[in-house]
């Protein structure tokens, strides 16, 4: 039987999106795929098959997980602008092989410990104190569900030094209300029992908007292929390794011993 690939996985999600919400050109697009590659890589290349999405949002990352052979549950701790497409996530769920939560509750998860292999925390940790909760305690939780030796993904984790968020925060647009210093967040997850396996700053380039100006064209041009793939390596490869303090956002893999 051939294993499933990324990029097959992601196209099963664009078929299952396009029956729910035709808007989300961006969701869809292999350029937002992108963004998520080195999630999906380092979660495959992790041991075990039970995998927790803590936060969920449009859950396009459960949902391609679910097809590339991962038991996977998705939680949204809170109902609200964070919880962005709550009826995409219940549509993928029922088209999907993932179990889909929502909870009022933003710190306790409602699972047994030592319940998973894998679990993902991408763009959520740096919003549980807007809802009540407490991203230590959060932490602390994640570390409790995780089985031995289990690990812990953090991506998407806003850079105090990113010159993104300083910018947005001057011009008055959208922009994150707590950022992470490399010590802060470290810190924080040695604390909560985590030993660090990896980490790295990475996003110097404005993706989003980068994302948002490339749906305009035909993802299929030739072109427009080109110029994500350069952008892409241009940012991963140069301006993040030489520009770390500046970039947009935190990754770590952690794991529980």
């Amino acid at each position: 039987m051939e294993k499933p690939t990324i990029i097959k996985a992601f196209k099963k999600l664009k078929e299952a999106l396009g029956q729910t919400q035709n808007e989300e050109s961006v969701l869809i697009s292999m350029y937002y795929l992108k963004q998520y590659q080195e999630l999906h890589e380092i979660t495959a290349s992790l041991p075990g098959n039970k995998l927790l999405d803590w936060g969920a949002g449009h859950d396009h990352f459960v949902f391609v997980q679910s097809k590339l052979g991962k038991t996977v549950r998705a939680l949204s701790p809170v109902e609200d602008e964070y919880t962005i497409y709550t009826k995409t996530l219940v549509a993928l769920s029922e088209k999907g092989s993932f179990e889909y939560k929502l909870t009022k509750e933003p710190i306790v998860l409602p699972y047994e410990d030592n319940s998973f292999d894998i679990a993902v925390s991408c763009g959520v940790l740096e919003h549980v104190r807007e809802f009540g909760g407490n991203d230590r305690k959060s932490l602390s939780e994640l570390f409790r569900t995780l089985k031995k030796s289990g690990s812990l993904v953090i991506g998407h984790l806003p850079n105090t030094g990113s010159w993104i968020e300083a910018f947005s925060r001057r011009t008055g647009r959208i922009h994150h209300t707590f950022l992470y210093t490399k010590k802060e967040i470290i810190d924080k997850v040695t604390e909560a029992g985590f030993v660090i396996k990896k980490h790295k700053r990475y996003g110097v380039l404005p993706k989003n908007s980068l994302a948002i100006f490339l749906t305009r064209f035909n993802e299929k041009n030739k072109l427009v292929q080109l110029l994500t793939s350069f952008s892409y390596a241009l940012d991963n490869y140069i301006l993040s390794k030489l520009f770390p303090w500046i970039a947009q956002n935190h990754l770590l893999v952690l794991q529980k011993e």
